[in-house]
């Protein structure tokens, strides 16, 4: 086994279990320990944009006084804050697991778009490791998006010979599959349109931003042909092999999302509420007005029969439906209005993920 990156943090000797987190498809343990610096599809998008407050306009931003009233009306466009410019911004689940007194250990996979079986195999050297200095601690599981299938993947191999599991928490995992192969092809028409739109203050250079999108789309068409993508499609041969059963002495629990919406792009313009005529001048501001989220526009310009449940409101969260992210036999389910970056950072999903992992407090 080459030489791997990972993150731990060991305290005191314990009766708590040791959670180990297991990050999904092309990310990186940075997902647990600094969500906000992580980033998509070999680089291409930024976590920024899809960590996103969803339930803010952006706030009126104001120009300074000028000579007279503005000649025209929209100065811009601007997508939703990103929750990292926020006052309070959410915590990772590493620091607020940290925070309870838990020990805590995650990785990054050396191919994290390679195959499951090889992260499964990195998984089990990291335990075998872990257990050799802590011999009598049982762990945890946590696995967002593609890692509770690596996390489900090294039960069925290891767990009838190495009984220290004791839970598995699963956060938009698709257990069932997902349809993200068909994605390149539904967002093509969304991400060209936004490159045209998008303004210089969020990183793209209006000159290069078709490109930019060009690029987007052809890495998500690349990764939708991938491997570990076939691996996930409903129905693959991975899928039909994982174990269709509960494992006796594991606690599951299981989060699904229900907004796949990421971020929402906004119209930056003048009304008359949005100047003020002072002596020497107009002060002059610029208000946002909602155009359209993303994905949700796929509605007004795609056929209903052609949108993936993962992207329809109340069924999924933008890559998961909430029908795949639950196994049968899950001792707790939850959906929530999240999306699948959003769970990861969701202050209701953590007070819930704490409230699991103390049924194994002192066993």
């Amino acid at each position: 086994m080459g030489r791997l990156k990972y993150k731990v943090s060991i305290g005191q000797e314990s009766r708590r279990p040791v959670i180990v987190l297991i990050h999904g498809l092309g990310m990186t343990e940075g997902v647990w320990t600094e969500p906000y610096k992580g980033r998509l599809l070999g680089g291409l998008l930024s976590f920024r944009y899809v960590l996103t407050d969803l339930h803010n306009k952006p706030l009126p931003i104001s120009l300074g006084f000028h000579d007279s009233e503005p000649k025209r009306k929209v100065k811009g466009i601007t997508l939703s804050k990103p929750l990292e410019d926020l006052p309070d911004p959410p915590e990772p689940l590493w620091r607020y697991l940290q925070n309870q007194g838990y020990d805590l250990i995650t990785w990054t996979q050396r191919r994290p778009s390679g195959p499951i079986e090889e992260a499964v195999n990195e998984l089990d050297y990291i335990l075998r490791i872990v257990k050799k200095r802590l011999p009598r601690r049982n762990f945890v599981l946590i696995g967002h998006s593609r890692g509770g299938l690596i996390a489900r993947r090294y039960l069925d191999r290891f767990y009838r010979f190495k009984g220290e599991v004791v839970g598995l928490i699963t956060l938009s995992t698709p257990h069932h599959g997902s349809s993200f192969a068909l994605f390149g092809k539904v967002l093509s028409p969304i991400i060209k349109t936004l490159a045209i739109l998008l303004p210089d203050n969020i990183g793209m250079v209006k000159r290069e931003s078709l490109s930019k999108a060009e690029s987007l789309i052809k890495r998500i068409k690349e990764v939708s042909r991938g491997e570990a993508i076939s691996e996930l499609s409903p129905n693959s041969e991975f899928l039909r092999k994982l174990n269709g059963e509960r494992i006796n002495g594991i606690y599951y629990a299981t989060f699904g999302g229900t907004n796949p919406t990421f971020t929402r792009l906004y119209l930056l313009e003048y009304d008359k509420t949005s100047y003020m005529k002072k002596e020497g001048g107009f002060e002059w501001k610029a208000i946002s007005r909602e155009v359209f989220s993303i994905p949700d526009i796929l509605s007004s310009i795609t056929p209903a029969s052609f949108i993936p449940e993962e992207l329809r409101p109340g069924k999924g969260d933008g890559l998961v439906s909430i029908k795949s992210a639950h196994l049968e036999w899950s001792d707790e389910k939850y959906n929530l209005p999240l999306n699948h970056a959003s769970i990861l950072v969701d202050p209701g999903v953590k007070k819930r993920v704490l409230q699991i992992l103390r049924r194994f407090n002192d066993n």
